[in-house]
């Protein structure tokens, strides 16, 4: 399962390896956020796959998401990210997430 950006080919970002299942969910969500930032700073458009990572709360996709906004803007959270979600619960904590986050970041 993927967000609409077939029209892309991006980078895909495996989340599984670099969360550290010792560590918290932020620190998880920092190190992807991290590699997210890294590849849209060289390429149109990048992918998280989700696939195989259990417990994905909304503060993953808080974390992450902030960080794409404050460097490239709202928009650019949903028209340059994409996810693999390895579940519809994943999928609607993001959804929420993303609607949570138009709702209070400011317009560029």
């Amino acid at each position: 399962m993927m967000t609409a950006m077939s029209h892309l080919m991006p980078d895909t970002i495996v989340a599984d390896r670099l969360i550290d299942r010792t560590g918290t969910v932020v620190e998880g969500a920092e190190r992807v956020a991290a590699a997210v930032l890294a590849v849209l700073d060289k390429a149109p458009a990048a992918k998280v796959s989700l696939v195989g990572v259990r417990g994905v709360p909304s503060s993953f996709f808080n974390v992450v998401l902030l960080a794409v906004a404050r460097r490239f803007g709202i928009d650019a959270a949903s028209s340059r990210l994409a996810f693999d979600f390895g579940s519809d619960a994943q999928r609607h904590i993001w959804q929420r997430s993303l609607d949570t986050l138009r709702a209070t970041f400011p317009a560029r």
